[in-house]
């Protein structure tokens, strides 16, 4: 007999705040329980076991639901790298990685695209009447500057080369991910074969859904996870990342289909944030 862990489901669960849900049935019913949405699906809210599904099970695991919500953002059946599944997905996302780096991720090149993007953040910010809506307030924020200003100076271009030298700036920006992670529920994943995460069984043509906001709001690695410590990614010396914390940030998601634009993401982040930074005070 198969098994896909506690079972829970009612019409009244919030959709608007299924990532606040999630949370509260963990505290009853552990790490892995199943919701009817109206159909089933697993729940998984521990990074372990998320992990295990999507990157060491990720064959098992990385099949797409093809349903209703995630089909409103498709134009064809299994078509696009986010939603597609099995051999067209790996035509697709084959296809983006070589798009990505024929447009110049990883390059210089896109580091000059992603500057001109930043110039224009601060040519808006310029203009802009209320100087308040800019001011930033975070007590760190001095700290974040000075590093910023030491290493890339007041004029200077900031390029992911300065990144091994700005070790705060970094857990600054982790951190922010963490608290304000714009993605909480990871797309639905569907398992292709009967397998397992942890001691539960799970059948094939099961809806997965990983539960990257609880891992970030509650995992253990995060002590007092709802204060903003950006900290808690570096080791006592202040300047080494703490590899504990730093691999349980995951708001790209986990294993073979996590975001196939995580590079880009990163240095547009990257050097959005010290831009600003080095710009406003």
């Amino acid at each position: 007999m198969m098994t896909t862990g506690r079972e829970y489901g009612h019409l009244a669960v919030n959709i608007r705040k299924l990532h606040e849900e999630y949370e509260e049935y963990t505290k009853t019913y552990g790490s892995v329980f199943t919701v009817w949405l109206p159909k089933p699906y697993v729940v998984i809210t521990d990074y372990d076991l998320v992990k295990e599904a999507f990157a060491k099970k990720g064959d098992d695991f990385g099949g797409r639901s093809g349903i209703f919500p995630d089909t409103l953002l498709q134009n064809v059946d299994n078509g696009g790298v986010i939603f597609s599944q099995g051999e067209n997905w790996k035509e697709q996302r084959r296809a983006a990685l070589h798009i990505l780096r024929d447009f110049g991720m990883g390059k210089n090149l896109m580091e000059e695209q992603v500057l001109l993007s930043a110039q224009d953040l601060l040519n808006i910010l310029a203009s802009t009447d209320n100087k308040e809506e800019i001011n930033l307030r975070w007590p760190i924020q001095d700290k974040m500057r000075a590093e910023i200003l030491s290493v890339v100076g007041r004029d200077g271009k900031p390029t992911s080369s300065h990144k091994a030298n700005l070790p705060y700036t970094n857990a600054v920006i982790q951190e922010l991910q963490r608290c304000a992670n714009i993605v909480p529920i990871n797309v639905t994943h569907r398992t292709v074969r009967d397998t397992s995460v942890g001691s539960v069984r799970i059948p094939e043509d099961t809806l997965i859904i990983g539960d990257i906001h609880y891992i970030m709001a509650n995992s253990p690695v995060f002590e007092d996870a709802q204060k903003f410590r950006p900290e808690r990614f570096l080791m006592e010396d202040g300047v080494t990342p703490n590899k504990k914390t730093v691999e349980q940030l995951c708001p790209f998601s986990v294993g073979k289909r996590q975001c196939a634009g995580e590079a880009l993401a990163r240095v547009e982040l990257f050097i959005g944030v010290v831009t600003l930074l080095q710009n406003y005070k």
